[in-house]
């Protein structure tokens, strides 16, 4: 499949801002299953790039000067195919890091109970994107009722067939 992606943040501000750091992942990875085949991220001023932990190429500027707006594009063309291969370098952070719970990550013995039938029994691809497909059907975004600080025990809370199971089970 061919892709040609546009994307655009901008921020406004009512009073100045006097200093910023902006961490920019906006670098889709060149991979096995996708080819980058033009790609420019566009920042108000020059930013310098490097690899993260995971290989990601990412990019951070400095804003210095006072601005009341600012905007930052990134735009290309991509290649990808089915293929759900996922290969990683000798050096790469194990995927186990991002099973460390936070706040507002960690599961209600009601998600666990939920999930268990999900649960992968062996690292099959297809059983960790059956366990991803289960998740996004339990765990909804509501605009304008969820936000940066909803949890995820919040948000499942708020599946109107979770409530009701939960409502037979008791």
């Amino acid at each position: 499949m061919h892709l040609k992606i546009r994307h655009r943040t901008e921020y406004r501000y009512e009073t100045p801002v006097r200093y910023s750091i902006q961490e920019l992942r906006l670098t889709p990875p060149d991979v096995a299953s996708q080819t980058i085949d033009k790609w420019k991220v566009s920042t108000p001023i020059k930013a310098s790039t490097s690899l993260d932990a995971f290989g990601n190429l990412y990019s951070v500027f400095v804003q210095e000067n006072a601005y009341t707006s600012m905007m930052i594009e990134a735009e290309g063309e991509v290649h990808t195919q089915d293929a759900f291969e996922f290969t990683d370098e000798a050096k790469a952070v194990s995927p186990y890091h991002l099973l460390q719970q936070t706040n507002l990550t960690e599961p209600t013995a009601e998600m666990l109970e939920y999930f268990a039938a999900s649960l992968p029994k062996k690292n099959s691809i297809d059983q960790v994107l059956a366990l991803a497909a289960s998740v996004q059907e339990s765990i909804l975004y509501s605009p304008g009722q969820t936000n940066f600080a909803t949890t995820a025990a919040q948000s499942f809370a708020m599946n109107p067939g979770f409530a009701k199971i939960m409502r037979t089970s008791c």
